[in-house]
């Protein structure tokens, strides 16, 4: 079974459960305990504009990279990209290197191997 979609609920919900009272998203990020920290919202005010997350641009890097494998897949197949992602330790969604330098690493190899296949020149032609 693989995700088909993502669902975060909460943009820019800066209250406390069904609204009782405003919170300050700069020292509670858990909209007055009610919500587990960073759930309630991806983004933080300043001003007429935001600040995005950690949280959102983690999420974004996780797309790039999730669109990156896709197009691996496409010149190399989905069987050589399952058993590069095993080899390195990548099981499931529980099972994975923890450390940041497995990121780095297995984000090396990939963007390599597109740019090896004429695919893209840099990270942000994905």
């Amino acid at each position: 079974m693989y995700p088909t979609g993502f669902l975060q609920w909460g943009f820019n919900f800066y209250n406390t459960r069904n609204s009782t009272k405003p919170i300050d998203p700069y020292t509670d990020t858990a909209s007055g305990g009610d919500f587990p920290s960073g759930d309630a919202f991806v983004v933080y005010p300043d001003g007429d504009n935001v600040i995005a997350s950690l949280r959102l641009e983690v999420f974004y890097e996780g797309i790039q990279l999730y669109l990156a494998l896709k197009k691996l897949e496409n010149v190399i197949g989905r069987e050589k990209i399952v058993g590069m992602l095993k080899e390195r330790g990548y099981e499931g969604y529980n099972t994975y290197p923890h450390s940041p330098q497995a990121l780095i690493s297995l984000k090396k190899e990939i963007y390599s191997k597109l740019k090896k296949a004429n695919v893209v020149t840099r990270v942000g032609e994905i």
